[in-house]
């Protein structure tokens, strides 16, 4: 029985024989969803490291870089989806890169960077910026209970 190896070329045919796409994105999710399902049914690293055929390491390094392009410009577009929409964030402490701004998580776990907040607060943040590893938003306050 032959392993797969991580983005093998198995992997690669997943999205060239994917059923024609809607969306250029659609071939690429493929190649994706068959590289989790490696890992997930344990062909890991590892495994291939010790086949007797090995990959070059300049195809390694070109397939790691294309994934994780492909990986990037997914969560973008997933996190472009959620500019608008209110989440509730645990205020964690300050970004890593400026002190006056306060970093939390969602529910989801996503990075949220905000203002107006300290540590420890459950806060509701209007999101209005992302990239594809944080969100940026806005406080917003709750009008008091009469």
């Amino acid at each position: 029985m032959q392993r797969r190896i991580f983005m093998s070329s198995a992997a690669l045919a997943a999205a060239s024989t994917a059923a024609p796409a809607a969306t250029a994105a659609e071939p690429e999710a493929a190649a994706i969803e068959a590289c989790a399902r490696d890992y997930i049914e344990g062909w890991y690293a590892g495994d291939a490291a010790r086949m007797d055929e090995q990959v070059a390491e300049d195809v390694k390094r070109e397939r790691l870089e294309r994934l994780v392009e492909v990986i990037q410009r997914h969560a973008h577009a997933r996190n472009q989806e959620l500019r608008g929409t209110l989440q509730e964030v645990l205020v964690e402490g300050p970004s890593r890169t400026d002190a006056e701004v306060m970093r939390g998580r969602t529910r989801t776990n996503k990075t949220v960077l905000l203002t107006g907040a300290e540590p420890g607060e459950l806060v509701r943040v209007r999101i209005e910026a992302a990239t594809s590893q944080t969100l940026r938003g806005v406080r917003e306050r709750v009008p008091a209970a009469v």
